[in-house]
């Protein structure tokens, strides 16, 4: 008998604070089997990596705070936003043994060794040929953080195609997933100065050093208003928004006139029950209206019809341009509740995700 494991959430952490990895439960289950042996539309796929997110920690409340993203029942395997894996059996001649797939993402992806899943022709699943010879690289790259990234700098930034030549750029929480990312995307394109904030000094050397940002903010030892008023003399351009609270207002009261600004996550008040997006003071507002500065929350998952599109524009960012991915990778089934809960911590670099299994 093959063995099969699972992680359960167990509990809720409350509406506001940090969760702690005993709401996690990881459990022997069983192997799962195909509902009807005349049925032709599902596989039962063996996971290799899955993506750990922030969002995640809202659908933890009773309430989530996106409807897209709904609340998790309790003494229920989680279901990811995504992941990757192999198909160990199949009923639809369209997915065969040893094909790799990934998921749509609005679907999620159970956080289980060996699950079962329906294909039912709407695209649920999809197989993708491993062009780099590495499926982490769908999770930490081509997939939601890639795409999010991109898709969100078209519809909202104005600078691909070097439209971003001279004009200053900004992003926080550069060290994630995202951020990375944007900065690096923000150079490629003429940007500069292109400024990182984050949490550490450790994560402002990488992105100096290794990604090349023209400079960064420690925003636990460094006034961030200070900061961006002498790193960007002539104010801010271009903000990519990772993390909303007062480090966004201290960004935002500098932007200026017909700036472009992304929403892309609003990590800081993932632990709370406040409003998403964040309500921003009067101050703030106010400066935002007289400054045209727009302000609209950006979901990448409402253009899927760009994903394809995006992977190729992605393949030539990292073999043309040299675009450089960063992850923090947990080993086991078994640490995934240690990944997130360091991840909500803000220690890890880069994408998290663990690895599940070996293809």
């Amino acid at each position: 008998m093959v063995k099969n494991y699972c992680v359960k959430f167990s509990k809720r952490p409350g509406v506001n604070g940090l969760p702690e990895p005993d709401i996690f439960q990881h459990d022997e289950c069983d192997y799962p089997v195909f509902a009807d042996d005349n049925a032709k539309d599902e596989i039962i796929v063996k996971s290799l990596y899955v993506s750990v997110d922030p969002i995640q920690r809202s659908q933890m409340n009773e309430e989530a705070a996106l409807p897209i993203f709904p609340a998790y029942p309790l003494n229920t395997v989680i279901n990811g936003l995504y992941g990757i894996g192999v198909v160990v059996e199949s009923q639809n001649p369209d997915f065969k043994q040893g094909n790799v797939v990934i998921n749509s993402a609005l679907n999620g992806w159970p956080w289980q060794l060996y699950f079962k899943a329906s294909t039912n022709g709407d695209k649920i699943f999809s197989v993708v040929d491993l062009q780099d010879g590495d499926p982490k690289l769908e999770v930490t790259y081509y997939g939601l953080p890639g795409l999010t990234t991109l898709i969100g700098l078209q519809e909202h930034a104005n600078i691909l195609q070097n439209n971003g030549t001279g004009k200053s750029f900004v992003v926080t929480g550069a060290a994630g997933s995202c951020g990375q990312l944007a900065g690096q995307i923000a150079l490629l394109n003429g940007c500069k100065p292109v400024i990182g904030i984050t949490g550490t000094d450790e994560k402002c050397q990488i992105l100096k050093e290794k990604l090349k940002f023209t400079d960064t903010i420690n925003y636990k030892s460094e006034n961030v208003n200070d900061r961006i008023k002498e790193l960007c003399p002539n104010g801010v351009d271009v903000y990519f928004d990772n993390v909303g609270g007062k480090i966004a207002e201290d960004v935002l009261k500098n932007m200026n006139e017909n700036g472009h600004m992304v929403l892309c996550g609003q990590i800081s008040t993932y632990n709370s029950d406040e409003a998403y997006p964040n309500v921003l003071s009067e101050e703030v507002s106010s400066h935002l209206k007289k400054m045209n500065v727009k302000r609209e929350a950006f979901a990448s998952l409402l253009h899927q019809d760009k994903f394809e599109k995006g992977r190729q524009e992605l393949r030539k960012l990292k073999h043309e341009d040299g675009v450089q991915i960063l992850d923090t990778v947990y080993e086991g089934l078994e640490k995934i509740g240690d990944a997130f809960c360091d991840m909500m911590n803000g220690k890890k670099i880069g994408k998290l995700l663990v690895k599940v299994s070996n293809l």
